[in-house]
């Protein structure tokens, strides 16, 4: 009975944990919101008193907000994104070159070659 009763606590601090995470999450989310509506405030004041020095200013702390709630909610993704594309003539030149370097190693070549047949074929 008494490990019954520490699984469930177990299970209870796990989701008050995820609970609490989730509610610091939004918590940062409406405090950057807030930040870009004070920002876009500031820019429509000093724009309305011919302020551009602080209108600009203003709005590059608006599109910082930007770009972090961008990055916050996962809109943003900054991770590096590569593109192969097999079908470039830029790739095909790549290819030849990758086979000429292999010719005098047969058993490369020949794994290279399967496993680019492979790509291609859209089988990894």
């Amino acid at each position: 009975m008494w490990r019954h009763g520490q699984s469930h606590l177990r299970e209870t601090l796990v989701k008050a944990t995820a609970a609490a995470e989730v509610f610091h999450a939004d918590s940062l989310l409406d405090k950057v919101k807030s930040y870009i509506v004070e920002a876009e405030t500031i820019v429509r004041e000093a724009r309305t008193d011919d302020d551009k020095r602080t209108a600009l200013q203003a709005l590059d702390r608006a599109m910082s907000g930007v770009t972090l709630l961008a990055k916050l909610s996962g809109d943003l993704d900054e991770r590096p994104n590569v593109n192969v594309l097999l079908a470039a003539p830029e790739w095909r030149l790549v290819q030849v070159a990758i086979f000429q370097a292999l010719e005098t190693f047969p058993e490369a070549r020949a794994a290279v070659a399967s496993g680019l047949m492979r790509l291609e074929g859209g089988n990894t």
